[in-house]
């Protein structure tokens, strides 16, 4: 899956002969038969008033996204630091951000969340069981073309050791990355699932009912708990959450900025970092742990050029916004709309849209459609915007973190 890469089914290891298993212990331990089962581990933090939070998730392997949005906050020693989870994959960069935030916790003021990302890789590097081989040979063979590595490769080319290609390659590669990234998988085998911090809770992906009960249990349900607004309940204190896009609670726009929940109290902030061709990493401020929702602001980072509009364009709103939870397209052939395009059909609501080519994508044996909004923003002659890409459609700008195609000139 796009967001969940995959399942972390019951992140459990056997124990027996595995040189893994020490470092198995997300936040603490079982035993459950022969085998240890990662559980969930609560972290409470004691943060003088008026000492500010900031909040990160989601860096997917963009260490210099990250430096770029603590920047843009102001982070110091003054602030607490909180890394939501999801550090590595999906970016080019994993082993060197996955560096870099172990260098950060180091710090009195920096606290480290683990991510159903995180903990799927030690599940896949950790275990010697035939499936999950064939899952890690699977990832790493698509790693390197999609997302420009993965964590198991950057060791790989760390130890100039050649990208495995057969399920064989990989077995014995992993013996020799567990060996030499023992710091590095101890460091995320160790993580907590959630941090409290006076009124608010840090979680990577949501919290189920009863979760003040569940210490020590299976810790699935709060690092991989999809769709969490829609599904989870309310809190009395305020949740702040990552894991899935909060371009996905919007469909009129694609929008990438912190979700604020009031009647919930959540707040999401995965802002689709490494996931979305537009996405951005979203930093979540926080003045005062014994604040409201109401006080929090943010600032983001995409990495995306400024331009100049030099036209100006009327706004039309979104007719559809596809997104990767239903993306089933149907090639309608014999169409020509343009060079660069494809005519599709979008199987459950039957719209019919032109898309770039480069959007289509197989999984499953199924055609589908990379996330897609026809919204048009109004723009005005002279206003700043960010470039995304240019191609047959025209130009994919953002806003203040929205999304929009745009026909003008730019300069």
């Amino acid at each position: 899956e796009e967001n969940g890469s995959g399942s972390i089914c019951s992140l459990k290891q056997s124990i027996t002969g595995s040189p893994f298993c020490f470092l198995v212990g997300l936040g603490g331990e079982t035993e459950k038969g022969n085998e240890r089962m990662i559980t969930i581990k609560r972290v409470s933090l004691d943060i003088p008033r008026g000492r500010r939070i900031l909040a990160v998730s989601d860096i997917h392997g963009h260490v210099h996204f990250l430096k770029k949005v603590l920047e843009k906050a102001g982070f110091c020693e003054d602030d607490e630091l909180i890394i939501d989870g999801d550090i590595i994959e999906k970016g080019p960069y994993s082993l060197e951000t996955l560096r870099y935030v172990m260098e950060l916790d180091k710090k009195p003021n920096v606290h480290v969340i683990s991510g159903n990302v995180d903990s799927w890789q030690l599940e896949l590097i950790g275990s010697r069981e035939p499936e999950r081989t064939r899952a890690l040979a699977e990832f790493i063979r698509t790693a390197k073309k999609r997302w420009g590595g993965s964590l198991f490769l950057d060791f790989c080319e760390e130890m100039g050791i050649g990208h495995p290609q057969t399920e064989a390659e990989t077995a014995a590669a992993r013996e020799k990355v567990i060996a030499h990234g023992q710091a590095e998988l101890k460091f995320l085998s160790e993580l907590p699932s959630i941090v409290e911090a006076g009124n608010f809770i840090f979680v990577h992906s949501g919290l189920p009912e009863r979760w003040e009960e569940m210490d020590g249990q299976e810790a699935t349900p709060v690092l991989k708990f999809d769709d969490f607004r829609n599904r989870g309940g309310s809190f009395d204190r305020c949740v702040v959450a990552g894991h899935w896009p909060v371009c996905l609670y919007r469909h009129e726009v694609a929008e990438f900025n912190p979700f604020f929940d009031r009647n919930k109290n959540i707040i999401s902030i995965d802002g689709g970092c490494g996931l979305k061709r537009d996405g951005q990493l979203n930093c979540l401020i926080i003045p005062d742990a014994e604040g409201t929702m109401e006080e929090v602001s943010w600032t983001s980072y995409g990495g995306f050029p400024e331009m100049t509009a030099v036209d100006s364009q009327q706004e039309r709103k979104a007719r559809i916004s596809v997104q990767y939870t239903d993306n089933r397209v149907e090639l309608l052939p014999g169409q020509s709309p343009g060079a660069g395009l494809v005519r599709l059909r979008h199987l459950t609501t039957d719209t019919v849209l032109d898309v770039p080519e480069d959007y289509l994508y197989e999984r499953d044996g199924t055609l589908r459609c990379d996330d897609f909004c026809d919204y048009h923003m109004e723009v005005k002659a002279g206003e700043r915007v960010e470039l995304v890409e240019t191609g047959a459609m025209g130009s994919l700008i953002k806003k203040n973190g929205v999304s929009s195609w745009y026909h003008g000139r730019l300069e």
